[in-house]
């Protein structure tokens, strides 16, 4: 009788954990896999979000909230990718020499500022900031402008100055 009881109770154990691990642990993981592919940056296409059986209504409506989140974050993902196209043309359109500079360097710079000013590109240690195109009468002058701008005192900055063109 013993050994039927040993055998009865490995079998249960057994149904058991198979059924853990097919409805619990085997979407849990997946799930888990879902939401570090999201926080690596990647979107991956799902067709519906994990879904665990019930008593853990709470997992699957979790799985439902990345799910959304995720669709939600890839909206706005194309959003910024077409404002971005926008805002190109318009700098490329522009007559005016257009440059972005984010710590001393350029980020961003159009045709026009290209045909005034050359493809600049610094020497190595220099930084290309715009005051480097700043001829010497107005080199103080550029600096003061960066400087009000820097510390918000404005927030639309232009301005014309002397600069060595190419």
């Amino acid at each position: 009788i013993m050994g039927v009881l040993l055998i009865i109770w490995v079998a249960v154990l057994f149904n058991i954990s198979g059924e853990f691990n097919r409805k619990i642990y085997k979407p849990l993981t997946q799930f888990n896999q879902y939401i570090n592919s999201i926080s690596d940056g990647l979107i991956p296409e799902r067709t519906r979000p994990v879904r665990i059986p019930a008593p853990f209504i709470e997992i699957n409506d979790l799985s439902e909230s990345f799910e959304q989140m995720s669709k939600t974050i890839t909206m706005r993902q194309q959003a910024l990718i077409e404002n971005e196209q926008k805002y190109r043309v318009l700098i490329e359109q522009s007559g005016d020499a257009i440059y972005l500079e984010q710590n001393g360097e350029f980020v961003v710079i159009n045709q026009k500022f290209i045909e005034l000013f050359g493809d600049f590109k610094p020497n190595e240690g220099q930084s290309s900031g715009i005051h480097c195109l700043a001829a010497s009468q107005s080199s103080i002058f550029v600096q003061e402008q960066q400087l009000r701008m820097l510390s918000g005192e404005v927030t639309n900055l232009r301005f014309e100055f002397s600069a060595l063109d190419k």
